[in-house]
């Protein structure tokens, strides 16, 4: 079989994909194995969700990722831009003029504004929207941490750093 150039250098590149997915899988797998060696349970409970995340730890990664575990469970790597919308809902400093700021509520058009590729250049709501379908796709069986209020433009992630 003769390979080109194009092909050697996919071949290259799909490997490297398929090393990171082992090494996570791996992680994942040592985790979960130090779990039941403790006795603790490793299942995603559906109920806990619509109460609010009793915890949220949160490791960013050099690549820009992030490795989150929301009440004390893993959850797969978070991609850097879906990171970075995430640390915009968890930050605190908000803007406290809205009404429900205390209630950890943000404006859409400001996140757009603080996404935005370049400053000065906000993210379009379609993109924004996206973003956030991505997150609560992600989020899983915790989707409802992830809320929006449509009429008044506001968006709120309900858990709680640990």
């Amino acid at each position: 079989m003769i390979l080109n150039e194009a092909k050697v250098v996919k071949l290259k590149r799909d490997a490297k994909k398929l090393a990171r997915a082992a090494n996570y899988a791996a992680e994942m797998a040592e985790w979960f194995q130090d779990q039941l060696d403790e006795g603790q349970s490793v299942t995603l409970d559906p109920s806990e969700a619509g109460t609010g995340a009793a915890s949220l730890q949160t490791q960013p990664l050099p690549d820009g990722s992030c490795r989150v575990r929301i009440n004390d469970t893993p959850m797969p790597r978070l991609p850097p831009r879906l990171w970075d919308l995430l640390h915009l809902l968890l930050d605190e400093a908000g803007e406290q003029d809205l009404p429900g700021a205390a209630d950890g509520w943000k404006s859409v058009a400001l996140l757009c504004a603080k996404l935005g590729a370049r400053p000065g250049r906000p993210i379009s709501s379609k993109h924004f929207n996206q973003l956030a379908h991505r997150l609560r796709d992600w989020l899983g069986a915790y989707a409802d941490l992830l809320q929006r209020d449509r009429v008044r433009g506001l968006i709120r992630f309900m858990g709680r750093r640990a």
